[in-house]
This record gives structure tokens, sequence and C-alpha cells, in this order.
């Protein structure tokens, strides 16, 4: 444990002295800034709140409307933030897995009293730790704008921190193992970004796609696709459940998107074993 411990330390300086932590925290600040700019030209919550629920039935408090008007807002935003969170994230940490196999770098941790098994996991668990700095100054900075602005504290909207980093794990989970067969940040960058532009949006309406072919190959194809890679839009859409209350929520893509992270992480570390250097 202490050498994990150790490498996660080494890890954070390393992002330091390579600006990836402070590119990371500044495109952040930006975001943070736009959203800035965003707020100071809307109105009030009770105004959005109006709007937001244009059809409700029973006489509201003030303060019934101004929560509707934050969670719609918040509603809204974690979407947003899902992708620029992980976008940000995939950019900053692609590197670091192919960086610890480049020859010289390997050689020296190698030379040190720590296994194989302890040093990947220390730098799995650095870039997870590097990235989940980052994901609360981004999504609390804007959490604390909301509450500023609109003096409603709504605190459902935090666990979408959680909810990015869960499935940047994951991502970076499938970036380590490609990390250790390809030996470049590349392709690990190209597959991460294939998954959260296209096949995670495409997949999440196959049941419309469905309606368009009886083909059971292609239907096959989709749901194998489904199940081998993160359902980031199911767990968007958890958290955009839990900041407006629904109390029927179906936590099933979470655990399977947990069951991928333990796969792909069990290959990353059998062949980075496997590996001689």
């Amino acid at each position: 444990m202490k050498n994990i411990w150790i490498i996660i330390k080494y890890t954070f300086r390393e992002a330091l002295a390579k600006k990836i932590m402070i590119t990371f925290l500044i495109l952040s600040a930006l975001t943070i800034i736009g959203f800035g700019l965003a707020f100071s030209l809307m109105g009030d919550a009770a105004g959005i709140g109006s709007v937001s629920q244009p059809n409700a039935s029973t006489p509201q408090s003030s303060t019934e409307i101004i929560s509707a008007g934050v969670r719609f807002l918040e509603y809204g935003f974690v979407a947003t933030l899902f992708v620029i969170g992980l976008f940000l994230s995939i950019f900053s940490t692609a590197g670091l897995v192919p960086d610890l196999l480049k020859k010289g770098n390997i050689d020296l941790f190698l030379s040190k009293p720590i296994s194989k098994f302890e040093l990947l996991c220390a730098k799995y668990l650095g870039g997870l730790a590097i990235v989940f700095v980052n994901i609360v100054f981004l999504v609390g900075s804007i959490w604390l704008m909301v509450g500023l602005k609109f003096s409603f504290w709504e605190t459902s909207f935090l666990l979408s921190i959680a909810s990015i980093t869960f499935v940047f794990a994951t991502l970076y989970a499938l970036m380590t193992l490609l990390g250790i067969l390809t030996k470049s940040p590349v392709l690990p960058i190209i597959i991460s970004f294939l998954i959260v532009i296209v096949l995670n949006p495409l997949l999440a309406m196959r049941s419309m796609l469905y309606d368009l072919t009886d083909s059971s190959v292609v239907k096959g194809i989709f749901e194998t696709f489904y199940y081998l890679i993160p359902q980031a839009n199911e767990i968007v859409t958890i958290s955009q459940d839990s900041i407006m209350g629904k109390a029927d929520i179906v936590y099933t893509p979470i655990y399977t998107t947990a069951a991928l992270m333990i796969v792909y992480l069990s290959l990353s570390f059998f062949f980075f074993k496997k590996k001689d250097f």
C-alpha cells in the first residue's frame, strides 16, 4: 500500500511538471467563466421554474417554484458537464500509461521493490485522482455559482461529480488496456472519443433504430456493443433523474458499467504482467 501511495504522489508531480493539471484547471476555469456569463443573462429562478412547469395543476409556493427552476437548470447542465468533463479527462490522462511504458521510465520503476500490480494500480488510481480533483473543481464551481445566483442550494447536482468520475474510471480502464497493448496514447484517445461522441448516443436510441430493421444480426451487433462500452448516456439520465427527484430510477447501467470496468482492469493487469521489459 505504501508503494501505491508513493506512485500516486509521483503521478501528481508528473502531471504538474507536464502542465497537465494546470491545463486541465485552466480549461475548467474557462468553462466556468462561460457558465458564469450565461448566468448573467438569465432571469430569476422563479421565472425559470414557471417556464419549466407551465402545466402545474396545483398552486405552488415561491420556494417550490424556485426549487423547480434550479432543478430545471441543473438538469440541463449535467449532460454538458459530462461531455466537457470526459473530454478534458481523456486528454489529460491518455499519455500516463504509454509514458510509463517508455524505455527508461519502466526500467526505473521496476528496479525498485515494487510489483507490476502495484505499479499499474498506482498509475490508474493516480490518473483517476487527477481527474477527480478537477471534476470537483468544475462541477463544484458551477454548483456554487447556481447557489449564489439563485440563493437556493440543490445538493443533488453534486452527485454528478461521482457520475462523471465513475464513467471516466471505466473509460480510463479501457484506455489503460489499450495503452498497454499499443504503448501509444493515440488509439486510446480515438476509441474513447468514438465511444463518447458516436457510440453512446447511437446505442442510447437503439430501440428506435430497431423499428427500422428486422435483422437479428444488426440487433445483435448493437446489443453486443451496448454491453461492451460504458453506458454513459444512461448514467447521465440517472444523474438528471436524481436532480429532478424521481423515485423510480433504474440503476442497472451502473452495475453493468462497473462490471465492465472490472473486466477492463483485469485484462490490463493480465497483459501488463505478461509483458517483458
